[in-house]
């Protein structure tokens, strides 16, 4: 193998990111495998003054007060019975609501995928669309209070 063919593959290699399948609503979506700390089944949701909009309520996780997600504010439906994904972005921590988890599959990352907000087209074909960690820490550090 000639060391040109070599260093194609493994750019393919290191530009294939591993996400997990999640159900939000009708939305067909995914989040990194990388940001993810932990999927919990059961957390009890307490409510606080003053928390900002985009935000339902805290769980403790780890000793760790981590704001959850209004999925409400992002235009998505609410679920019955759902799942709590902790994410990690540096030193921060939220979680998400997800009606349920699926299967892991990899994902090309490269300049051809279309954005909106803080989605990303993962596969066109599929209608799968992920959730850009870090465009959603961001935006969240940013919104005022």
């Amino acid at each position: 193998m000639s060391g040109q063919v070599a260093d194609q593959i493994l750019a393919s290699r290191s530009s294939s990111v591993r996400w997990l399948q999640i159900s939000l609503g009708e939305k067909r979506s995914a989040i990194r495998l990388s940001s993810l700390v932990r999927v919990l089944d059961r957390a009890e949701l307490f409510s606080v003054p003053l928390l900002p909009k985009e935000f339902k309520g805290v769980i403790y996780f780890n000793e760790r007060a981590v704001p959850i997600l209004s999925w409400k504010e992002f235009k998505i439906e609410i679920f019955l019975n759902p799942l709590v994904l902790v994410l990690e972005n540096g030193n921060d921590w939220v979680g998400i609501e997800v009606e349920s988890t699926g299967k892991v599959e990899e994902y090309q990352m490269g300049s051809r995928l279309r954005e909106d907000g803080f989605w990303v087209e993962l596969d066109s074909e599929k209608g799968i669309w992920g959730i850009d960690e870090e465009k959603l820490f961001k935006s969240l550090r940013e919104s005022p209070i």
